[in-house]
């Protein structure tokens, strides 16, 4: 193997390293994002709605 060759490979193969880190991060953030929005679909929903400013302060004697 000459050196031309061997250093192309090491090109080749640091290009290919990089591209799977990539990779790796963004499947992560997606698996992570899809967690969350699992999660958040989750939840009770209020059937009310959200509390108002009276149920709010109702329970610090303001």
């Amino acid at each position: 193997m000459s050196l031309a060759s061997d250093t192309e490979a090491r090109g080749i193969r640091g290009a290919i390293r990089r591209a799977y880190i990539w990779y790796r991060f963004i499947v992560l953030a997606v698996v992570e994002a899809l967690r969350a929005l699992i999660h958040e679909a989750r939840q009770p929903r209020l059937k009310d709605g959200p509390p108002t400013r009276d149920q709010i302060t109702a329970g610090r004697g303001d």
